[in-house]
């Protein structure tokens, strides 16, 4: 990584509201930060968790840019950041039983793509049509299939009352997961999503099932474009839990402090660029490519 792409300036606020937040000064739970494209919300969120590092927070982070995020991914996702951390053998011991649920319901999701969906597996009654084409299914998958898998995949009804339950399923399971690896660490634990905009999609999974479920040592952060209650009128149930605040543009010495790390001293010219672009973030990156 380059200099350029390490170098950060301000944010300072952010810095210790999340600050307040993890270490359990505040009355709130959760932190949205929101702001236009091109405000440097993903650089906080950078800042953020180089902070958390520091202070041996552990924290994982998700990016809505991700393609085909789902709620068993983004899970999955928290869970294998959080691993990687501090006390990852701990915490990889406390989500044993959310990692062996996730497999599961890949396993079965694979069976069904490979058989063509459940009207291709299974009859009207809901039984196998072809039990030998299942079975080379199962046994083409490379590991073997617990009895759980095979009992799902057993008939249409026991496969359609999985689906219908698994993200509540696995959703519980991480939550209790968490549960178990905070009581083990005995140290704060911070989720992170950033470009939240590009994954506004799933909300009402993570405001109405995710969130609320969090244990009280976890504590959430949203970077996006749209302040939470834009975007999900239900936002306002967690009340005094959420906490939103705007990220505004870089002020003049910070603004300032940025085009001279990179070579911008003029003094005149620092004036007339600050006038000009308003201390806003792209607007500085693009007049520094432009004076190199």
């Amino acid at each position: 990584m380059t200099t350029s792409k390490l170098f950060i300036v301000g944010r300072q606020s952010e810095v210790k509201h999340f600050d307040q937040l993890v270490t359990s000064q505040t009355s709130y739970r959760f932190l949205n930060i929101y702001g236009p494209g091109g405000i440097g919300k993903t650089i906080v969120g950078q800042k953020l968790a180089a902070h958390a590092q520091q202070k041996g927070v552990h924290l994982a982070a998700v990016d809505g840019i991700r393609p085909d995020l789902t709620p068993d991914r983004i899970l999955y996702l928290f869970m294998e950041g959080l691993v990687q951390g501090p006390h990852g053998e701990a915490l990889e011991n406390a989500f044993k039983d959310f990692d062996r649920r996730f497999r599961d319901y890949l396993t079965i999701n694979h069976i069904l793509q490979r058989g063509g969906g459940i009207n291709a597996l299974f009859d009207v009654v809901g039984s196998v049509k072809d039990p030998i084409g299942l079975a080379s299914i199962l046994g083409g998958l490379g590991t073997a299939v617990n009895e759980a898998v095979q009992q799902t995949v057993s008939n249409r009804f026991a496969i359609e009352r999985y689906l219908r339950g698994a993200e509540r399923t696995l959703t519980s399971s991480f939550i209790s997961g968490l549960e178990e690896g905070l009581a083990d660490i005995q140290q704060p634990v911070a989720l992170l999503f950033d470009t939240y905009e590009e994954m506004e999609g799933l909300d009402d999974w993570v405001c109405r099932t995710f969130a609320p479920d969090l244990p009280e040592g976890v504590r959430l952060v949203i970077l996006g474009r749209n302040q939470l209650f834009k975007v999900n009128f239900d936002w306002n149930e967690h009340e005094d839990a959420l906490h939103t605040m705007p990220l505004p543009e870089l002020d003049e010495i910070d603004a300032k402090a940025y085009l001279r790390h990179f070579g911008l001293s003029d003094a005149v010219a620092l004036d007339k660029v600050y006038q000009f672009t308003g201390g806003y973030p792209l607007l500085l990156v693009l007049v520094r490519h432009l004076a190199r």
